[in-house]
């Protein structure tokens, strides 16, 4: 075994070179094409399709470094450091929670925007809104892409429009109360009547 210690070296250097290859090209991926793509913003589906493909391939270049450390431990040498896979983990994790961010941003707003206003709970809207609005930015710091941009955009809007909602949404608003904004709306109104967020915004709230 010892006289076949250099060529066996020397392939474990070869493979660690192809896994490093790997690894670059993965980290290049994740910073362009659909990843980066606005277009999806609003259905980001056939990105967490793909970003669950690249979990595949991170998972398979990880079990294979770990072989090729336990390689190199057996044959007496310093294990190679894998800083491009540390890397790659990262853009892959930081590029995952922006695309699960946006989401779960759109499933929440949509219900927002088109659930019946007086049932909506909008002080816990408001929490979650300032902890949105306080990730997203936090995350376009690290990623400075058209999605991380649209989302704090988003975001910020919706911020800005939360004194209203939290007047509007204060449990002590009585029929009286609502006849009185629709009538400076120019709207009609009835008791029991159905409007949402979204109505309430084209009234010109």
């Amino acid at each position: 075994r010892d006289e076949r210690l250099p060529e066996m070296t020397q392939q474990l250097d070869m493979n660690i070179a192809r896994l490093n290859d790997q690894l670059v090209q993965i980290s290049g991926q994740l910073e362009e094409g659909v990843f980066v793509n606005v277009a999806h913003f609003d259905d980001p589906s056939p990105v967490i399709s793909e970003l669950e493909a690249v979990h595949q391939k991170l998972e398979s270049v990880d079990g294979f470094a770990k072989q090729y450390t336990a390689n190199q431990e057996l044959f007496g040498i310093t294990p190679y450091n894998y800083k491009n896979l540390r890397k790659t983990q990262e853009s892959y994790d930081r590029m995952l929670t922006l695309w699960t961010m946006v989401q779960k941003w759109n499933e929440q707003y949509e219900g927002w925007m088109s659930d019946q206003f007086t049932e909506l709970d909008v002080e816990e809207i408001n929490k979650e809104v300032q902890v949105y609005f306080k990730d997203s930015f936090s995350l376009h710091k690290k990623l400075g892409n058209d999605v991380s941009q649209k989302l704090k955009d988003k975001t910020s809007d919706f911020k800005s429009k939360m004194g209203v909602i939290l007047e509007l949404g204060n449990p002590n608003m009585r029929d009286r109360h609502w006849e009185k904004i629709f009538e400076k709306l120019g709207q009609a109104w009835y008791p029991a009547m159905e409007f949402s967020l979204a109505d309430l915004i084209q009234f010109g709230i």
